[in-house]
């Protein structure tokens, strides 16, 4: 685990009310994709799961690509995340 994927790790492992997973597999499905992010972390207080992919060199194209790939999974999606899906995709085009 380089340098910066333990900053975030120590970050998120340190409530106790959430579950965390290195390199969790999401199953490829088609033409619907799938990932392998760095950690899934479960947070049982709200409910709540995370994705989180840690790049040192993240793209807004590769970004706004992620996030429309969450939204086409047909999950609920953040409104923080859609606004900013939004907001990228106008920049972009």
């Amino acid at each position: 685990m380089e340098q910066y994927e333990m900053g975030v790790f120590d970050y998120i492992c340190a409530r106790p009310d959430r579950f965390v997973n290195a390199q969790f597999n999401i199953p490829w499905d088609g033409a619907r994709g799938g990932s392998c992010p760095d950690f899934l972390v479960l947070n049982f207080r709200g409910k709540t799961a995370y994705i989180v992919e840690i790049t040192t060199e993240w793209l807004q194209e590769a970004r706004v690509n992620y996030l429309q790939w969450l939204k086409d999974t047909g999950r609920p999606i953040d409104p923080e995340l859609e606004s900013l899906l939004a907001r990228l995709s106008e920049h972009l085009n």
